[in-house]
């Protein structure tokens, strides 16, 4: 699958949660003062998560495909 399979995959899985999501995220991060940085933190956040679910699926396919096996 490779590095932008993985990445992909983990786009998928952040976007899906953030539009199953979308409201607890806009009312959580809408609390933020100045109301000018609420935009930035949802990008960030959704970004932290893209990037987390990204190494979950890098970690993932490397274990099943074998790859955690030290070389000899």
């Amino acid at each position: 699958m490779g590095h932008a399979g993985c990445a992909s995959v983990g786009f998928v899985v952040t976007v899906a949660l953030a539009v199953t999501f979308y409201p607890e995220l806009v009312a959580t991060v809408g609390r933020l003062e100045p109301e000018l940085l609420t935009t930035t933190v949802l990008v960030f956040v959704l970004f932290w998560l893209w990037t987390g679910f990204w190494i979950v699926a890098e970690v993932a396919w490397g274990w099943r495909s074998g790859g955690g096996r030290p070389e000899r």
